[in-house]
């Protein structure tokens, strides 16, 4: 008996029809659980970019597109480095720029420049250039091209504000000059012989262009005066080889108002169904607060030329900025736009400049 009951003990009862069909029901819920599981830890890992991840992305293809737009040659090699031969957009002199991409991240470099981190990642991208990209009327001598630039703004507002005059113009030179203020009702320049190329204001901001030749009469900086009291900034271009008798082939106004997260409120370009590869196409822009990230306002097709602000982290603080190419804008898929980081009011004036006969 004792025999028997030991052998009845170690005897394995097998499982009943319903207790198979309990157990693989079980199962199957298990496992649709664990898969759902799954499913929102890929969703986590693989969650889509952030704005600032965004933004960043796009200053660095705009980055590239400006480097790319006057670049005579590019040479890449395996070790994830390119150059960028160029001549640069304000001087015409060449320049070297190398991008590189290493387990430091992707940098930048123009000549013996600084090396700029532009992303700490390694990003893996295929590039290309082709004969478009090469500006020959920028490597001509008789190209229309800025010269000089010189910039000046208000601490607050003020009645007056002294701009320098670059010491390298020469007889023939022709210059803008380029004023964002708040709340003025007269603008004026003490240096006789000046015209008014566009000016416009919305709501409390105003943008003014005005133009001249230079010649060896003219002082060593420039007075501008605003009334009543303003903030200011200012911004003078120089530009060389410009056509004496036509100088302005074409200028437009426009304005509006960005919100910072709606890219398609950003200001965009303007410009005549008449531009030539010949004409230098300035965009000059007037905006409430600093919109813009300083060195990169980020109009595709376009290099940034002056940018500077008045009366900064005060309310009446305002910004002008300017960016500039040869010829008409590029023919792509999207609207290039500046990359506005506050809302307010914005002003535009594009100049299309003349080349010289």
């Amino acid at each position: 008996m004792k025999t028997s009951s030991i052998c009845r003990s170690k005897t394995r009862r097998a499982f009943s029809l319903i207790e198979m069909i309990v157990a693989t029901l079980a199962a199957t819920v298990l496992m649709t659980a664990l898969a759902a599981s799954m499913v929102i830890s890929i969703d986590l890992l693989e969650s889509p970019p952030t704005e600032s991840e965004s933004i960043q992305v796009r200053m660095i293809e705009d980055r590239l597109r400006n480097d790319l737009r006057f670049a005579t040659r590019v040479n890449a090699s395996r070790d994830g480095t390119f150059e960028i031969q160029r001549s640069h957009p304000t001087t015409g002199l060449a320049e070297s720029i190398v991008y590189q991409s290493s387990v430091d991240g992707f940098t930048r470099q123009a000549d013996a420049g600084p090396v700029v981190t532009l992303d700490e990642e390694s990003p893996k991208e295929t590039w290309g250039v082709d004969s478009s990209t090469i500006s020959e009327e920028l490597a001509s001598t008789n190209a229309v091209r800025v010269c000089a630039t010189s910039r000046a703004e208000t601490s607050g507002s003020a009645d007056e504000l002294e701009i320098d005059v670059p010491d390298t113009l020469k007889p023939g030179d022709h210059v803008f000059l380029c004023l964002s203020a708040k709340t003025p009702d007269l603008v004026s320049i003490d240096h006789a012989g000046w015209q008014t190329v566009q000016s416009r204001a919305t709501s409390s901001l105003r943008l003014s262009v005005f133009h001249r030749s230079y010649d060896n009469s003219w002082p060593e900086s420039l007075k501008v005066s605003a009334t009543p009291a303003s903030a200011m900034a200012v911004a003078l271009i120089a530009v060389e080889n410009v056509n004496t008798v036509a100088p302005i082939a074409w200028s437009n106004a426009g304005g509006g108002y960005a919100f910072s997260i709606l890219w398609t409120t950003h200001p965009s370009y303007s410009e005549s169904g008449t531009v030539t590869n010949s004409q230098l196409n300035l965009q000059i822009y007037a905006a409430e607060d600093d919109p813009w990230t300083r060195g990169l306002m980020g109009m595709s097709g376009f290099s940034d030329l002056v940018h500077t602000t008045a009366a900064s982290g005060f309310s009446s603080e305002n910004s002008i900025g300017v960016v500039v190419r040869n010829g008409p804008a590029p023919d792509l898929s999207f609207t290039p736009r500046l990359l506005h980081q506050d809302s307010g009011y914005w002003i535009r004036i594009a100049v299309q400049v003349e080349v010289a006969p």
